[in-house]
C-alpha cells in the first residue's frame, strides 16, 4: 500500500512538472558562484555590512563591517561575495576619510608607497581613482594628497587655524591632567567630556552655547572635538 502511494506521488509531481513547463515555468537556473580577483573590493552575502579589499582567501586584509573600518578579515572560500561598483567604494572611503578628520587644508604624511600629485595637503573635496584604489582630497583634476591607497590611509600631521570669533583654538594639554588633550579658548580650557555636553545641549532647540562670549553653532563644536580626538 505504501509503495503505490508512494508511486501515485512521483507520477502526480511529474505531471506537475509537465504543467509547469507548459505554463512557461522552469526550474531556475543554478547561480554561478562569484569569484573575487585580488585587489577588488567586494561585498559578503553572507554577513550583513560586511565590505572589504580581497586580498585572497584566508588573508588578513582591511574593510569595513558594519560601517567601522577594520583591519582583520579573513575571507572564507565558503562564503557568497559580489562586487562593489566604483560609486560604493568612493562612499565607504569619503565617510571613513571625514571621520578620520580629512578635510579642507588639513596637511598629511604620505607613506612612501603612496601614489603623489605633488601636494601634500586637502583641497575641499574628495576623488577616488579606481584603478589604483586611491583616494585624493582634492576637486577632481585639482591635485591634493592621496589620503588612502589599497588598504592605507595617510597620517594628518597639521591642521588649518581653527578660530571662535577672533580666538584661536589651541588643542594641548593641561599641567594638571597628564596627557589629556583640552580645546584651550581665550585661557579657558575645555576637555572632550565638556565639548560633548556642549553639543548635545546645542543640537537641543532654542539652546545655544556661547564660548567668550562668542555663540558657537555645532558644526564648530564637532570640528572641535574631531581635534581632541584625533
Amino acid at each position: 500500500m505504501k509503495s503505490e502511494t508512494k508511486h501515485a506521488l512521483e507520477v502526480m509531481q511529474q505531471q506537475l512538472d509537465v504543467l509547469k513547463r507548459g505554463l512557461g515555468e522552469s526550474e531556475p537556473e543554478p547561480v554561478e558562484k562569484y569569484t573575487p580577483s585580488k585587489g577588488t573590493w567586494v561585498r559578503s552575502l553572507e554577513v550583513e555590512g560586511l565590505e572589504f579589499l580581497f586580498n585572497g582567501y584566508q588573508n588578513l586584509t582591511v574593510g569595513f563591517r558594519q560601517g567601522k573600518w577594520y583591519e582583520d578579515f579573513y575571507p572564507s572560500p565558503s562564503n557568497r561575495y559580489e562586487l562593489m561598483s566604483a560609486s560604493e567604494i568612493e562612499a565607504a572611503l569619503i565617510k571613513e576619510a571625514e571621520k578620520r578628520g580629512f578635510k579642507d587644508k588639513v596637511t598629511v604624511k604620505m607613506p612612501d608607497n603612496f601614489p603623489s600629485n605633488g601636494d601634500d595637503f586637502c583641497r575641499a573635496d574628495y576623488a577616488y581613482d579606481t584603478y589604483r584604489d586611491a583616494l585624493y582630497g582634492a576637486i577632481k583634476g585639482n591635485g591634493g594628497a592621496c589620503l588612502y591607497h589599497e588598504g592605507q590611509w595617510a597620517t594628518i600631521v597639521a591642521y588649518p587655524p581653527l578660530t571662535i570669533g577672533s580666538h584661536v583654538v589651541e588643542i594641548t594639554t593641561h599641567p594638571l591632567y597628564g596627557k589629556e588633550l583640552f580645546a584651550a579658548v581665550n585661557g579657558e580650557s575645555y576637555s572632550t567630556a565638556t565639548v560633548e555636553c556642549m553639543i548635545e545641549v546645542a543640537s537641543m532647540k532654542k539652546c545655544t552655547v556661547s564660548i567668550s562670549g562668542v555663540t558657537v553653532p555645532v558644526e564648530k563644536l564637532e570640528e572641535i572635538l574631531g581635534r581632541l580626538k584625533s
